[in-house]
């Protein structure tokens, strides 16, 4: 949803306490991809759209340089691929 939110590019979401992302978290992936955002899990693939496939990080952006930016920062936090 961030993108979607006047004057944010992007967002980042990291499930540390749960093994996933939560279906309240997905909900919004709904959202943003009907606004076309780009919406991508940890591995850089797109975000499952099943509530019953994990993901540990949730990456949402307007654009593919703020994508970038975000795979970037998932890294540092050592959590990408």
């Amino acid at each position: 949803m961030a993108p979607l939110v006047p004057g944010v590019c992007a967002g980042l979401r990291i499930a540390h306490r749960k093994a996933s992302i939560s279906s309240r978290g997905r909900i919004g992936i709904l959202i943003a991809t009907e606004a076309g955002a780009l919406v991508r899990c940890e591995s850089g693939k797109e975000f499952p759209s099943e509530l019953d496939v994990p993901a540990r990080a949730l990456l949402v952006a307007a654009r593919r340089d703020d994508m970038e930016a975000l795979e970037e920062a998932l890294a540092a936090a050592g959590t990408a691929r």
